[in-house]
């Protein structure tokens, strides 16, 4: 017999909702094979099952809320006669004989789960919860609109911005729920050098042989650079210790229907340009296509968001804990600065101008070392030779 677990699905993350079984007790399970669904306040994955044989035991109920380390199921090996199961019993069979003790295998009472089913009947993901406890919100005045009429992040975040008035509302969130305060500093980034290598002909050949390339993807490239020379970003606080990462995994903030996810590019210091680009774009879609897996939302260390619409001219996105910051990109716009010349001159030019930003702890950096993060990843974007990189 072996256990099955719910492992870490991400840093932060403690706990998650079994939405469904895909097996049933007596079934022969596969190594690897889908033996649930989980939903967390990050996404909803697959669970696969860490062994094969036969499942045995069903500890928990779709519904359940349940933590990091609990026992979900048994697996057998598969030489004895699967556990019984809770369903109606065949009213045909023949009753089992009595014993002193349950045979081996007998399932027993499942350890109690904490049900995410508010009043009104409705499942509620974790962050969901927490989102509409701070807020002041009634559970029961919020309608779910993911599967099975849940409560997503989305919905609970709706509601307690004012979108689903509900008795005992109170106001809503105004701050970003992070271990300690919160800064925010944003520059301009000129993407001249930039656009000119999107322009070269290097460049369209690698988009038809299948690379995806935009101005986000050397913000990104850049930002995995400066990092190297502010290693207190690349971090994460265990308890008051600063702990620096040696690796840089870049998280990469999808906006989905049912709330954020934060895809997890491994590694990204050993990328090259195109390679970044290809995993970039691969994650984002799993994510969108709700095909990530446990390992996609493991161990990122610093994440970046792109800009939510190109209307906006900066966004401050919240921290994704237990990191210290994340990085905003925003869209890029065509417009008249003034461009001084070596002599002092001013003169009026046509620029590719895009707002860099980003969300800090003040107990990892101050202001003006973020700051100087900013500027090194505008340097980066406005003198590298992109060209080269290609």
């Amino acid at each position: 017999m072996a256990d099955v677990t719910l492992p870490s699905l991400g840093e932060s993350v403690t706990e998650g909702i079994i939405i469904q079984w895909f097996k049933k007790v007596g079934d022969a399970v596969g190594r690897d094979e889908a033996l649930c669904e989980v939903s967390t306040d990050k996404v909803d994955s697959e669970l696969p099952s860490p062994f094969a044989g036969v499942l045995t035991e069903i500890l928990v109920e779709e519904g359940d809320t349940v933590t990091v380390g609990q026992r979900l199921a048994v697996i057998g090996d598969g030489d004895g006669a699967p556990a019984p199961t809770t369903a109606t019993p065949d009213a045909t069979a023949e009753p089992a004989p009595s014993a002193t003790a349950p045979p081996a295998g007998t399932p027993v009472a499942p350890p109690p789960s904490t049900s995410a089913a508010g009043a009104s009947g409705a499942i509620t993901s974790p962050f969901a919860r927490q989102v509409l406890e701070r807020a002041g919100v009634d559970p029961r005045g919020v309608a779910g609109t993911g599967p099975g009429g849940r409560v997503t992040r989305g919905d609970a975040e709706f509601a307690a911005l004012g979108g689903a008035p509900s008795e005992g509302s109170g106001p809503a969130l105004s701050a970003p729920m992070v271990g300690g305060p919160v800064g925010f500093v944003a520059v301009e980034a000129h993407y001249d050098a930039v656009e000119r290598a999107l322009g070269s002909s290097v460049a369209k050949a690698a988009v038809a042989d299948g690379v995806p390339l935009d101005p986000f993807v050397f913000a990104v490239r850049a930002a995995v650079e400066a990092l190297a020379e502010f290693p207190e970003l690349n971090a994460a606080f265990d308890g008051a210790e600063l702990v620096e990462h040696a690796d840089r995994n870049i998280g990469v903030g999808v906006e989905l229907d049912r709330g954020l996810a934060v895809p997890v590019v491994q590694a990204a210091q050993d990328l090259a340009l195109r390679g970044l680009a290809r995993r970039l774009t691969e994650v984002a879609d799993r994510a969108r296509a709700q095909q990530l897996s446990v390992d996609d939302l493991m161990n990122g260390t610093f994440t970046v968001m792109r800009s939510p619409s190109a209307d906006v001219i900066f966004s401050i996105p919240v921290i994704v804990e237990p990191q210290v910051a994340i990085l905003s990109v925003d869209s890029v716009v065509r417009r008249p600065v003034v461009v001084v010349s070596e002599d002092g001159g001013e003169s009026v030019a046509i620029r590719s101008i895009g707002v860099v930003g980003l969300s800090f702890d003040a107990r990892a950096i101050d202001a003006s070392r973020a700051a100087g993060f900013l500027a090194r990843i505008a340097t980066l974007l406005s003198t590298q030779d992109w060209l080269a990189q290609l």
